[in-house]
């Protein structure tokens, strides 16, 4: 099994991680990995003959002064784009932003010149001679400091078998932040079908969380219906005994009811187990080495369950995990 050794490894290519890698890579030997094969994580953009879907985070809105500046270098490079200002036909003054391609043309721009290990599933890590040891398959990694930058649960997993007090603090920080999972549904509509335009839809609390036509978002050649189910139902499909059949068969009947029988040529099903964080870590990052006293790891944990979630908190997140590890560099 082939072994590496840098300055810093990055668990996970969702946007934290990709932020604090672009914030980083000039300073420091670095490296990403992810289970992948190409980064981004709910940055998610899909496609299926000529029809190209957002399948993760829809869009993103913009509330401080760090993000906003960042997402203004984006739109003059034209990486994104103002979508929308509300739904269901309203508006309430609020831009919500969109990939200029799609969400995951924002990732691979990011990912743009960083060190990426894709395909990489880490099985767990250990702490072996003031080193990281991050055993992947098919590559392990030797690091003097990490960034872990997945949903908490995972993170929990994959550093069970760290020095038993660093265990404990890992585990009473962050394993009371749980997630919501969301079924996705994706409809290629067929060329001769007869309907008009498709406002997007948002409705939390409901059945249908959210409905848009990726066709009208700009990003696909022909009508892309993206349809995600609401956090009950999503939740009993993702963990009850449902057939692909059956839960394609209520995907459909919920589109239905929101805009009728639409003729519809192809769909498939994408399912999130760690959509959205129920509940926050109270800061931006975890820093393992600040709260665990003296000896404790130069170990951080960030993404969209810290501090606040969306596309917003993990862009920050990754911001403050960045942050950290200059730090420790001194």
């Amino acid at each position: 099994m082939a072994q590496n050794s840098v300055d810093l490894v990055i668990i996970g290519a969702g946007l934290s991680g990709l932020v604090a890698a672009s914030e980083l890579s000039g300073d420091i030997d670095l490296v990403v990995v992810d289970k992948a094969r190409s980064p981004g994580g709910r940055l998610a953009t899909r496609r299926i003959g000529d029809a190209t879907f957002d399948h993760g985070a829809q869009f993103f809105t913009v509330r401080s002064q760090e993000f906003a500046n960042e997402v203004t270098k984006w739109s003059n490079r034209s990486i994104s784009k103002v979508w929308t200002y509300g739904f269901q036909g309203e508006s309430d003054g609020h831009p919500r932003y969109i990939g200029v391609h799609g969400m995951n043309s924002i990732a691979k721009d990011l990912a743009t010149g960083i060190r990426m290990d894709l395909q990489n599933a880490v099985s767990s890590i250990t702490y072996e001679d003031s080193k990281f040891h991050i055993h992947g398959h098919p590559h392990d990694y030797f690091a003097k400091q990490l960034v872990v930058a997945i949903p908490c649960p995972s993170a929990i997993e994959i550093t069970k078998d760290l020095p038993s007090s660093s265990v404990t603090i890992i585990r009473d920080s962050l394993g009371f932040i749980a997630y919501n999972p969301t079924i996705s549904g994706l409809f290629v509509m067929m060329d001769e079908g007869d309907f008009g335009p498709i406002q997007p839809i948002q409705r939390p609390n409901s059945k249908v969380n959210f409905l848009a036509d990726n066709k009208q978002k700009g990003i696909s050649a022909k009508n892309a219906l993206t349809l995600h189910l609401g956090d009950e139902i999503s939740l009993e499909l993702f963990y009850g005994n449902y057939s692909q059949g059956e839960i394609e068969s209520i995907l459909r009947e919920n589109l239905f009811e929101l805009i009728g029988e639409v003729p519809i040529s192809e769909m498939q099903v994408k399912s999130w187990r760690y959509a959205s964080p129920i509940s926050i870590y109270p800061e931006a990052v975890m820093d393992l080495g600040r709260i665990g006293g003296s000896g404790a790891l130069p170990l951080i944990f960030s993404g969209d369950g810290y501090g606040s979630s969306k596309v917003e908190g993990a862009y920050l997140s990754g911001l403050r995990a960045a942050a950290a590890v200059r730090e420790y560099l001194g």
